[in-house]
């Protein structure tokens, strides 16, 4: 497991049960029918909540082909970035975490990570490989997701920073670490 600093906001996908939703200080459902303006206004309030900073934003949402991105409401991808980085979420996010199959495995994908990274102000962590979040997953079979933290992420995974540059993100009994590896 991996433990998200506080404040943090989860963007859980309407697409998944409940018990695989991740719980933070705040937390909201997204439809899969709501618009991108939409997702960044839920955010903005979060935002406003939190005393305008947040730690961490946790999307929980399938990873998306065609255009390449996250499905989180209509979809978040190349495309909409200028919709959801908004003046008011622009550089108040530290981290964005994409629990998200996929995100980074392709070129579109990629891009879309470094452009979430330069838009936001933020360092966008995003999975090359297919994650396994569910109730099923063997490391918490039994239980939902503890409270303030997310399932580790499987396979390669990176670390995209506002500067344009990437590291190889890497968690092991809660401690994470980042080796670069360039642009």
């Amino acid at each position: 497991m991996i433990t998200i600093p506080q404040p943090a906001l989860a963007l859980n996908s309407s697409d998944f049960e409940v018990r695989d939703h991740y719980r933070m200080d705040y937390n909201a459902v997204i439809s899969r029918s709501l618009d991108i303006p939409s997702v960044a206004a839920v955010v903005e309030t979060n935002l406003a909540s939190a005393g305008g900073r947040l730690s961490a934003l946790v999307i929980n949402a399938h990873g998306m082909a065609g255009p390449d991105g996250i499905a989180l409401g209509t979809g978040l991808h190349l495309g909409t970035l200028g919709d959801f980085c908004t003046p008011a979420i622009r550089e108040h996010i530290r981290t964005i975490y994409c629990c998200s199959c996929e995100v980074a495995n392709t070129g579109a994908g990629y891009e879309f990570c470094r452009a979430l990274a330069l838009q936001s102000g933020a360092i966008v962590i995003a999975s090359f490989d297919p994650q396994i979040v569910g109730f099923s997953d063997r490391e918490w079979s039994t239980a939902q997701v503890p409270e303030d933290q997310i399932d580790d992420f499987e396979g390669t995974t990176f670390a995209f920073h506002p500067d344009g540059g990437r590291t190889t993100f890497h968690c092991s009994g809660g401690a994470c670490t980042s080796i670069a590896t360039g642009r």
